[in-house]
């Protein structure tokens, strides 16, 4: 790797899909803990083999779920540096990984792709690569009078004929 392409560098090109760890390692092996199937095959075929790999960079996936990837975050915030790299977290364990302080506060001179994320999804500690609409839907043939909001939700009226998805984690 050229001197001027530090890793650091190399991993700003990940940042996208994931939080850089507060304490990762210099080294020329990157883990990255991430959620298996179709999520790890785009990784990989999109980040890993055409972009880390002639960098010299070997990607190692650390495949599982997230609630045991934030979990193993925590414990390890107060060693020399993480089990991981870089960890795709949802969110929620997004935010909350920042305000615990697990990682990295995100800097644009080394993640210079940063400009590109829209500013109401920009965050210091993690960078957005997916979003989704949250919508209401309904069967017209069933509900005459929809609501109009999540708030209209709590009405009493929709006790018991509502039904919330909280939402399919990448790789699901």
């Amino acid at each position: 790797m050229p001197e001027s392409t530090t890793r650091r560098a190399v991993l700003g090109l990940l940042a996208a899909p994931a939080l850089l760890t507060r304490r990762a390692v210099a080294a020329e092996t990157c883990v990255v803990g991430t959620w298996g199937g179709d999520y790890a095959r785009l990784l990989r075929e999109n980040i890993d083999d055409p972009i880390l790999k002639p960098a010299d960079l070997t990607v190692v996936q650390d495949v599982g779920d997230e609630t045991p990837r934030y979990a193993k975050m925590t414990a390890q915030k107060m060693l020399p540096h993480g089990a991981v790299d870089i960890a795709c977290l949802g969110a929620v364990n997004g935010y909350r990984a920042t305000e615990a302080g697990l990682v990295e506060t995100l800097d644009e001179t080394k993640v210079p792709n940063l400009k590109h994320v829209l500013p109401n999804l920009r965050s210091t500690g993690f960078v957005p690569h997916i979003y989704s609409a949250q919508v209401i839907v309904y069967n017209p043939e069933n509900v005459k009078e929809p609501p109009k909001s999540f708030a209209d939700l709590l009405d009493p009226k929709w006790k018991g004929k509502v039904g919330m998805v909280s939402g399919v984690r990448p790789g699901c």
